[in-house]
């Protein structure tokens, strides 16, 4: 993982609340039901909504996504490209590390 990634700017709690609105705002637009968390620059959780019809499972998946996109300071989508693709690690034999 790249380290020179800067972490961002830390938010406060009225500007987890703000995001917390607007992305309620997109899942109705969406007539979507989402658990929605907010997490400070750490991966710490700020902030969190489950919208009525949200399924229970997803409250523990939606916060773990958030902290993990934050820690490694990138989206959770190039995780799954990885898997997607079989480069979910690198082989210390191939890569010439072992």
């Amino acid at each position: 993982m790249p380290f020179d990634i800067p972490h961002g700017t830390t938010i406060g709690l009225d500007t987890a609340k703000r995001l917390l609105a607007i992305a309620e705002a997109e899942a109705k637009k969406h007539d979507g039901k989402m658990n929605i968390a907010v997490v400070d620059t750490h991966g710490e959780l700020l902030t969190f909504e489950r919208m009525d019809g949200a399924q229970y499972a997803s409250i523990a998946i939606s916060q773990n996504k958030a902290r993990t996109s934050a820690r490694f300071r990138r989206e959770t989508r190039v995780f799954y490209n990885q898997l997607k693709c079989g480069q979910a690690y690198v082989n210390t034999l191939d890569a010439g590390l072992a």
